[in-house]
């Protein structure tokens, strides 16, 4: 395959990637909005539910924690497939070809940039590229998995054990395609190796795997109603709320005590 083949199979994946880029950060941006006006007493209340932003809609606050996390998992895994296409395709082309460098040949796109800082030979240096990697790992990696743990974290709110261990597998599948996708980076453009070979971090994936489901379910368990000493169960602040339909001609105690007391 010559350059250009492969520039433009790099820049065939790089739309596809950065297209579903967007839609993933949209999806994290509007969950993480939502998340910001969720109350314990949402999961409880009779009148109550959670109103999603930018749509005007409101939804059952359970039904959204089980449909948010398998929405934003789903991109994320399918964003970081993608991305370990690209990661090949970076890998297999020529660092430069006529003096041109690969870096300057392909289409312009930030993750592009961040993984071409793995292999300097293939672009040009620029001013800001440290800071440029370390927000695009923030962006592409860390931001996905913050917010799909924090609904994790706060689905147990709801003391449903179902509810909370969908967010928790979510929450670890995504990881996976995390580290998959990251090992992929680092094997196929700073080591240079092939990914068939390197055994140790296979294993590592495989300990990430015997470990993290185990912890997953533990602590999901110790969240909704089997805490242990370094797990405590999640807090739910219900002072003064509204948890049932009021009868007609409610009142508050000292209204209605006044009121039974002249009567």
């Amino acid at each position: 395959m010559d350059f250009d083949a492969h520039v433009d199979r790099i820049d065939a994946l790089t739309r596809n990637a950065r297209n579903t880029w967007f839609v993933l950060l949209g999806v994290l941006v509007f969950i993480t909005i939502t998340l910001m006006g969720v109350e314990d007493i949402d999961f409880y209340g009779v009148d109550r539910a959670t109103k999603l932003p930018l749509v005007d809609v409101e939804v059952p606050t359970r039904l959204f924690f089980v449909a948010a996390p398998i929405l934003a998992a789903a991109v994320y895994g399918y964003f970081h497939l993608y991305l370990i296409r690209l990661w090949d395709a970076l890998g297999a082309a020529p660092a430069e070809h006529k003096g041109r460098k690969l870096g300057d040949a392909v289409t312009p796109w930030l993750v592009t940039d961040m993984a071409l800082f793995l292999r300097p030979e293939a672009r040009v240096a620029r001013a800001m590229d440290v800071p440029a990697f370390l927000l695009n790992v923030g962006l592409a990696w860390i931001f996905g998995l913050a917010v799909l743990g924090r609904i994790w974290w706060e689905s147990a709110t709801g003391r449903e054990v179902w509810t909370t261990a969908l967010a928790g597998a979510a929450f670890f599948i995504a990881g996976s395609a995390a580290y998959s996708s990251g090992r992929a980076m680092l094997q196929v453009l700073k080591y240079r190796e092939p990914r068939g070979r390197v055994v140790s971090q296979e294993n590592a994936l495989f300990l990430y795997h015997l470990i993290g489901a185990p912890l997953i379910v533990i602590i999901s368990l110790a969240r909704v109603w089997l805490p242990i000493e370094w797990v405590p169960l999640a807090p739910v602040q219900l002072a003064e709320a509204r948890l049932v339909e009021r009868p007609v001609g409610w009142l508050q105690y000292e209204h209605a005590k006044r009121e039974f007391q002249v009567t």
